[in-house]
């Protein structure tokens, strides 16, 4: 019977964890409310072009964009604007989260319908392990995602708001290298008929009372959250036509913010500030948020750029910046 072996010498633990990257103690994704009287709803997300944007209203239960999980929530109504990834890369991640609701209503451009169900559907596939028994099964269930192309001037409704607005949007066309849609969002408020409108409230109540209908719904334009391209969208168009209506906010991209970025940005059909600044001058009653900005900026020269504009005297006042303003929270 042979001998045991020695036991091995005891060596000193090698066990070894990973260190944190350092990093500010703020968060990079981004909040802002609303301006009255829709300032019960909130605009979170993140976006830099080139790696990912992506929004979420959830008062709308409304993602804007998929690059990017924002937080924990998966809205029911999704609208890609086109098909780059750092717009569209995470669409699996949010369907099938709201069967009892009616599953997922998905909007994209009409060119890019058929290869998003593909995507999605070959994301979920690699999910099942490549399992045909599992895709019947699952698929099989009520309640799942629908995804549907839209053209120029399509509009559809938001269902299952709460409080029972009626939420409506509209695709207008952008200018950019691959088709792009922007949307507009609208919703129907009701407001006392011309006739009734010098009454007292008793007589309102009376009226109503007798089965009179003393209200009417009208519509009101209130965001527009636009897709990669150039300002040609502000120029002719319902995107103009709705700035004259009184269009409360716009969500636009601003890629580049010095003119030396001039070739490239109209190489890439992308936005820079100096073409952008005469369109926000031009509609002062309208809130422009600035987002999608290049990474040949950090978040600190991002900042720096638009406060020198303000310290000079040179920035409009209807904007909103989609960045830090706190220095210890961008970088260099």
């Amino acid at each position: 019977m042979s001998e045991k072996p020695p036991p091995p010498e005891q060596q000193p633990s090698t066990l070894t964890f990973a260190n944190p990257l350092p990093q500010s103690p703020r968060s990079d994704i981004l909040e802002w409310r609303f301006p009255a009287p829709y300032h019960n709803l909130t605009l979170i997300g993140r976006s830099r072009a080139a790696w990912h944007t992506s929004f979420v209203i959830p008062q709308l239960s409304l993602l804007l964009d998929a690059g990017l999980c924002v937080n924990s929530l998966r809205p029911k109504h999704i609208f890609i604007t086109h098909g780059h990834n750092d717009h569209c890369l995470l669409t699996p991640a949010f369907v099938n989260k709201n069967r009892e609701k009616g599953g997922e209503d998905i909007y994209c451009p009409v060119e890019i319908e058929e290869p998003l169900k593909k995507f999605v559907m070959g994301s979920r596939e690699c999910n099942w392990g490549g399992d045909e028994e599992m895709k019947r099964i699952s698929e099989g269930k009520p309640g799942g995602y629908k995804i549907r192309g839209l053209r120029e001037g399509d509009e559809v409704k938001l269902d299952g708001i709460k409080g029972g607005d009626e939420w409506w949007v509209r695709s207008v066309r952008c200018d950019h290298t691959v088709p792009c849609l922007g949307y507009l969002f609208g919703v129907v408020r009701r407001r006392l008929k011309e006739e009734y409108r010098g009454l007292k409230g008793g007589e309102i109540k009376l009226l109503r009372e007798e089965g009179k209908e003393v209200t009417e719904g009208v519509r009101d334009e209130v965001f527009g959250f636009m897709g990669d391209g150039t300002i040609k969208v502000f120029e002719g168009g319902e995107m103009e036509k709705a700035l004259e209506r009184g269009l409360k906010v716009v969500i636009c991209e601003c890629s580049f913010l010095r003119m030396e970025h001039g070739g490239q940005a109209e190489k890439t059909k992308h936005t820079i500030w100096g073409d952008l600044e005469g369109v926000v001058r031009r509609w002062p009653k309208t809130v422009f948020v600035l987002m999608h900005f290049s990474l040949r900026y950090s978040g600190g020269e991002v900042m720096r750029f638009f406060r020198g504009l303000e310290g000079e005297g040179k920035m409009p006042g209807n904007v909103v910046v989609w960045a830090d303003g706190e220095p210890d929270g961008l970088g260099d």
